[in-house]
């Protein structure tokens, strides 16, 4: 399971321990899955930048045209 997995499996027991009245522990859930879900965000920031800015993959020249083979 990803951060972002987690994040949601820590909200849904946030949600539902608030409906049943555990509000330490509400709190203590929402809290991690919000810092979870901030930290999915920002990896994912970074990621999508750091794609966005390598610019275009090089090609070998080699390998960029195929050769002809003759057969004998």
């Amino acid at each position: 399971m990803g951060l972002l997995g987690w994040s949601l499996t820590f909200l849904i027991v946030a949600i539902i321990a608030g409906l049943l009245g555990f509000w330490v522990i509400a709190g203590v859930t929402a809290t991690i899955a919000k810092w979870l879900f901030i930290i999915f965000a920002v990896l994912f920031v970074i990621t999508i930048i750091s794609h966005l800015t390598s610019g275009p993959k090089i090609r070998n020249s080699s390998s960029a045209k195929p050769r002809k083979v003759e057969y004998y």
